[in-house]
């Protein structure tokens, strides 16, 4: 894999539409901070982002400063939304958040790339292809406003998801499991159903191609209020937390 060169202009923000007005510090302020931390890990404990636990403060903050950033670093930079979790917890009263802004300011956002489709070509089901994909994604409400959301924009996340193509009769979710992935379907009927008093299960709804499932538990991270399993042949996109915030 290979590392990310900084840009040494200052570039659109990653996952920076809700914090857009925040000022950033500049260099000599980036530096002290750095300089002040003790290095004890408690902001990256206390961060939502699932890939802190395999990285440490200190080569964020190395990262933070030197020209080559690794592709770790770069996707726990692209993935943090900044919502400020780490700086309570600070022993020195560092600006965590505003070190995450000067970090996502020298990568830009890099769904504005190009994205390597090639890995995703070769799981599509038979009559298939990425036009017919990116078709069908834009029949989903969230999806259909193509100058908010750029066809790059939805494959970066097609490429950074996953395509489920499952039989009749598979379960999607269940019912009590904790998860925080949502599912788009493309194609297929998925049958909802809740379990009664008795233990019994009782449909309560049919999705179709253009809906979805699962936002509920990505928002509160609650368990799974239904069990989803599949009326016929359905393909989904299955798209994490992570790539549903990325997105946004």
């Amino acid at each position: 894999m290979t590392t990310h060169t900084a840009k040494s202009t200052q570039s659109p923000l990653i996952n920076m539409i809700h914090r857009k007005d925040v000022q950033p510090l500049s260099k000599d302020e980036v530096q002290f901070e750095i300089d002040m931390c003790v290095g004890c890990d408690r902001c990256m404990r206390a961060c939502p982002v699932p890939l802190s636990s395999k990285i440490t403060i200190a080569e964020l903050n190395r990262a933070t400063v030197l020209d080559q950033i690794s592709p770790q670093i770069a996707r726990f930079t692209t993935e943090c939304v900044m919502c400020g979790s780490c700086v309570p917890v600070c022993p020195v009263d560092n600006h965590r958040d505003l070190l995450m802004l000067s970090l996502k300011q020298r990568l830009g956002i890099d769904w504005d790339g190009r994205v390597d489709m090639a890995p995703v070509q070769s799981q599509l089901p038979l009559g298939w292809d990425l036009s017919r994909v990116l078709q069908h994604l834009r029949e989903q409400p969230v999806f259909q406003n193509a100058q908010e959301v750029p066809d790059n924009y939805l494959l970066h996340c097609i490429a950074t998801s996953k395509l489920l193509l499952l039989p009749q009769g598979e379960v999607i979710l269940r019912e009590g499991e904790f998860g925080r992935d949502i599912y788009f379907i493309l194609a297929g009927l998925v049958e909802l159903s809740l379990k009664n008093a008795d233990g019994q299960s009782m449909p309560i709804s049919i999705l179709q191609r253009g809906e979805y499932m699962g936002e509920q538990s990505m928002l509160t991270g609650q368990p799974r209020r239904f069990t989803a399993s599949t009326r016929a042949r359905v393909l989904s996109l299955q798209v994490s937390e992570q790539g549903m915030q990325h997105l946004i």
